[in-house]
């Protein structure tokens, strides 16, 4: 598992597929469309038993917010 900058790991072309790596760059592009703040993306790929390739985390000022964020996500 490795913590890492949206940046850094989608620039790491052995990390993720290239359809993962489009998804988390949509993903990304959302929340940073929105004013997200501390994106932090989680790969979890290289464990056997991880429920999902990565996971991305990111933190928001208030609830009306992190709605945005999630319908701008949602829509990329």
């Amino acid at each position: 598992m490795t913590r890492t900058t949206p940046s850094k790991a989608l620039n790491n072309n052995h990390a993720f597929s290239p359809e993962i790596q489009n998804l988390l760059s949509h993903i990304i592009q959302g929340l940073r469309e929105k004013k997200a703040e501390d994106i932090t993306l989680i790969e979890l790929a290289p464990l056997d038993y991880a429920p999902a390739d990565a996971y991305v985390i990111a933190h928001a000022g208030s609830h009306r917010q992190v709605e945005a964020i999630a319908e701008s996500v949602e829509e990329q």
